[in-house]
């Protein structure tokens, strides 16, 4: 095992790194007060409620509730592991770390592996006429190749691994990422790609984490072959090009997704930048939280032999889920989108100025399908639609589909409303506990003011605290300041990366006055009384159905000793 960083050379990477320098090159900020506000970018908002305290080197939103510090907003947005932030961060900052620090070896390893091959299937298609040829033909100019770093793979059974052998890299490494195949005569390997136009996929930071493989036209071989999932690449949470058309989508608010590799490239080159391809046609909830992310409508471009909607029916409730919007582009028939975009980029454009909302489409299908004028034939119309109704979690925005969905069945509202009951689509669970204002306070006024710490623990015992969040951040609190070792918010998130959006909070409200500090810790503490004394008087009651008298009266004089203190700090 490599050794861990230091948590002050950690404290350095993340102070030499200004919080609102970084979140202003992914959204723009403008400064009100004491503190930098702009459009939260992990939900969809009008109005701006994402903030970001410089001072404190933290951002939270009052929206949605997220919140953190410097690692935590990369590793949210941009799907980074705390290693990969770190490492980011320390290169922004111009700082070195140790070769091995936080990212686990292996995993250093195998991106090792993936650079190797991407350089290895570049330098291949700059010396292939055959590939360069064939991508000429397509329309694929060499500034596209470059952006996207496509490659080739030269026939023969061991090319890449010649080479990886030549520079030092194991075989079996090859394997782990997909890259070279066991052979079924022996112990050896052979490459996994032949002949074939090589797609690199990179992750949200540039990272190359696997590949995708196309044969040539007239070739016998599946059309296409990836590299499986490895510990740096799970298929379902990324979406191919989503490195290089991020910014275009987060411009342009929506985005276009498209099947596959040429679909996507095609679209590129013709100008529509704001396209992702889904890596397979049915789409994940990782793809979908993904991409909403970055927008906040998804308008859905498949092969029109594919694209009907019962083939993507669960990525579009998926998409529906994660909060966006979702249209579906319908192409004339046997055309995909790079084909379409060939016989003219215009024809194209065209039908994505006319998409059709899903919803609206899942309604007309329903309608089609099922004989609406019959009683039966409405019920199963109603339970289709009220399922689909169901994934979308805003209530304004379901409620309308619902009147709109109504409207268009000529029935009743209600009758939609209670199969979405049905199907669970009505948020009908209890909610969730939430810490007390008071003990909220509290741990923001120490946020702003740590001096206090001593002052507080004083007078705070942690089993006096309601909620066990803020007791879990508390008692970190007590423990640092008891090694005469310094914390804030943004600290306190490294350690409690879970706890990120309830720091935050709290450290947003911490500007009251000391007086108030005082209240509050003794609002809590009557609460805590109150809570024990109820605890004795049903223990009591439950003492006195049984005759235990001895115990109850000793019981009887706890709660008589609690009534005195709770009447001393009312």
């Amino acid at each position: 095992m490599s050794p861990r960083l230091s948590q002050e050379l950690i404290d350095k990477i993340r102070e030499s790194n200004d919080i609102v320098e970084l979140i202003s090159e992914y959204i723009p900020l403008k400064r009100r007060g004491k503190n930098w506000f702009g459009l939260c970018p992990f939900h969809t908002e009008k109005t701006p409620s994402f903030s970001v305290n410089q001072e404190k080197q933290i951002y939270h939103c009052f929206g949605c509730g997220a919140g953190g510090n410097i690692f935590t907003f990369l590793m949210e947005h941009e799907k980074m592991g705390f290693g990969e932030a770190l490492r980011f961060l320390a290169r922004r900052a111009n700082i070195q770390i140790p070769q091995y620090g936080v990212p686990r070896q292996e995993n250093d390893l195998l991106f090792k592996a993936n650079q190797f091959a991407l350089s290895f299937y570049q330098s291949k298609l700059n010396s292939s006429s055959k590939a360069k040829g064939y991508l000429q033909e397509r329309g694929y100019g060499e500034e596209l190749w470059q952006e996207f770093k496509l490659g080739y793979a030269p026939p023969g059974w061991d090319n890449l691994l010649g080479e990886a052998k030549r520079r030092f890299l194991p075989p079996d490494l090859l394997f782990k990422v997909g890259l070279a195949v066991k052979s079924q005569k022996g112990s050896g390997y052979y490459d996994r790609f032949r002949d074939r136009l090589i797609f690199p996929i990179f992750n949200l930071s540039g990272g190359v984490v696997a590949f995708g493989g196309r044969t040539f036209p007239g070739a016998e071989e599946p059309k296409y072959l990836n590299t499986n999932e490895t510990p740096i690449y799970h298929k379902g949470s990324l979406l191919y090009a989503i490195f290089n058309t991020k910014e275009h989508i987060r411009k342009k608010g929506w985005a276009l997704v498209v099947e596959g590799y040429t679909d996507l490239l095609t679209l590129y080159q013709a100008g529509f930048r704001n396209v992702v391809a889904s890596l397979g046609t049915s789409l994940t909830s990782g793809q979908a939280k993904l991409l909403s992310r970055y927008a906040s409508k998804a308008v859905i471009s498949y092969d029109a032999d594919s694209a009907g909607e019962e083939a993507s029916q669960r990525g579009v409730e998926l998409l529906l889920e994660a909060g966006l919007e979702v249209e579906l582009i319908t192409l004339p028939p046997g055309e995909d989108p790079d084909g379409l975009v060939r016989k003219g980029k215009d024809r194209f454009a065209k039908c994505v100025e006319e998409p059709e909302n899903f919803l609206d489409s899942r309604l007309r299908r329903l309608k089609a399908k099922h004989d609406t004028t019959t009683v039966a034939g409405k019920m199963r119309t109603i339970r289709e639609i009220g399922s689909t109704l169901a994934y979308i979690k805003d209530p304004l925005r379901r409620r309308l589909w619902v009147k709109r969905a109504a409207q268009s069945l000529h029935i009743e509202e209600d009758l939609i409303s209670s199969s979405l009951q049905q199907k669970g689509g009505e948020n009908t669970s209890p909610p969730l506990r939430v810490p007390d204002r008071a003990e909220v306070a509290v741990l923001g006024y120490l946020l702003s003011h740590p001096q206090k710490a001593g002052w507080v623990k004083e007078r705070l015992e942690i089993d006096e605290l309601r909620s066990s969040q803020v007791a879990q951040l508390l008692s970190s609190i007590y423990q640092t300041t008891q090694r005469g070792e310094e914390f804030s918010p943004a600290s306190l998130i490294d350690e409690h990366p879970e706890l990120s959006g309830l720091i935050t909070q709290a450290s947003f409200g911490g500007e009251e006055p000391e007086e108030a500090l005082t209240d509050y810790v003794r609002a809590i503490k009557v609460e805590a009384l109150k809570r024990k004394m109820a605890q004795l008087k049903s223990q009591m009651e439950e003492l006195e159905e049984r005759g235990e008298e001895i115990k109850e009266e000793e019981l009887m004089r706890e709660y008589q000793r609690l009534s005195s203190q709770l009447k001393e700090s009312a």
